[in-house]
């Protein structure tokens, strides 16, 4: 994501990040939630497969990041949908590419990110409930069948998918706490 009104150009696209980025090496800033953050692993991951040089400009947290591309600060930034929801349907951020295998049904106008500029590029995160194996099997059970029960909820559902996220499958003997798949997404 980005800035509607960039310093430069406003970047439409994947590939116009890319063309901005090989233009200027080192002069695009893109914010992230911090060293190590998803959004520094993933923004890192797009410079290097698309042979750029960017430079990482680390926030105390995503949505600090997330503002920082609103304000103009960095001009882009890798986030999910539920940090950027508002500032995309309120004009302040254009959200350029997602990082998805499809487009995503809050947004299907916007194209993946291999779609447009970087073919092949792909970056889902998964949240996770960590702690099956330190845990009694009855524990476990009982964690699977509730979060399964509240993932079934069609208002819970709807809650998460208007919010990027999507469920991953849940198994109570192989459960290394996996409850849902957070998308990420990027654009300007």
């Amino acid at each position: 994501m980005g800035p509607g009104g960039a310093r430069r150009r406003p970047l439409r696209s994947a590939a116009d990040l890319i063309a901005a980025a090989r233009k200027e090496p080192g002069k695009i800033n893109y914010g992230s939630g911090g060293n190590g953050s998803p959004q520094h692993i993933a923004m890192a991951l797009f410079a290097s497969q698309a042979g750029v040089q960017m430079t990482h400009v680390p926030y105390k947290g995503a949505t600090q990041a997330a503002m920082g591309v609103a304000g103009n600060e960095v001009q882009a930034s890798f986030q999910g949908i539920a940090t950027i929801n508002s500032l995309v349907r309120s004009g302040k951020v254009r959200l350029i590419g997602v990082t998805t295998p499809q487009r995503m049904p809050q947004f299907p106008e916007v194209p993946t990110v291999a779609q447009s500029g970087l073919p092949g590029f792909e970056i889902q995160f998964l949240v996770c409930r960590d702690g099956a194996g330190r845990h009694a099997p009855p524990i476990v059970d009982f964690l699977h069948a509730e979060i399964t029960k509240a993932l079934a909820d069609r208002e819970v559902r709807e809650n998460s998918q208007s919010r990027g996220s999507r469920r991953a499958g849940l198994h109570p003997m192989n459960w290394r706490g996996t409850c849902a798949r957070s998308t990420r997404a990027m654009g300007n």
